[in-house]
């Protein structure tokens, strides 16, 4: 897929989006995770299966802070460590997100854009090299409840980074993701996401996490 289609698709998720319906809800009564204070960890596992990439462990920690009953303000810090033939990536980032989002009949839909900071370290056939730079992406799609402790959230996304560096190629990435409420103030989370890499090759990302209110 080229860029222009790449934008495109985010482009038609933004007005899809635009398009929804405002019905009020209460967001503390309702399943899901946007809308909601809360700290999370989770466990990432990148499979590069049929090319010179091994799967590629990782993990990542987030923070969640509502501003508004519209929009959210999001940290997250993403560690990945990715080893093949003659090659070993080790990638570190931090973010920031500002998602916004309206509530419709089938649950919330929603849009958002971040920014922040890559460090890589980069070896291949025996030489390192360190990678530093900004990041940013966007991502638009539903959260739709499945019940009263339990929602799925699909959405579609765009990665890039402001320079042409080598260790972030940009990337578009299909998610769905359910999240379960375990108790009044502790979820899980699974997900699976498959990533088109421009330049490198696709990947599928699986994800298990927990999520705490404060």
């Amino acid at each position: 897929m080229n860029s222009q289609s790449r934008i495109v698709a985010v482009a038609a998720a933004f007005l899809l989006f635009l398009s929804a319906d405002v019905v009020a809800a209460p967001a503390t009564s309702e399943a899901g995770l946007i809308g909601k204070p809360y700290a999370g960890v989770d466990f990432t596992y990148f499979d590069y299966s049929g090319s010179r990439y091994d799967q590629a462990p990782g993990g990542s920690a987030k923070f969640n802070v509502p501003l508004s009953p519209k929009y959210d303000l999001g940290f997250s810090y993403d560690y990945s460590d990715v080893s093949g033939d003659q090659l070993s990536l080790s990638k570190h980032a931090a973010s920031l997100s500002l998602l916004t989002y309206n509530r419709n009949e089938y649950g919330r839909a929603y849009f958002s854009g971040s920014i922040g900071h890559a460090w890589d370290r980069v070896t291949l056939a025996g030489v390192s090299d360190r990678d530093n730079g900004m990041i940013w992406s966007v991502r638009a799609g539903y959260e739709v409840p499945m019940g009263e402790r339990t929602a799925v959230n699909a959405g579609i996304g765009y990665a890039d980074s402001f320079d042409s560096r080598t260790a972030r190629n940009d990337t578009i990435d299909f998610r769905v993701e359910a999240s379960h409420w375990l108790n009044r103030n502790l979820a899980g989370i699974v997900s699976g996401s498959y990533h088109q890499i421009k330049d490198a090759p696709d990947a599928i990302l699986y994800t298990i996490g927990l999520r705490w209110l404060y």
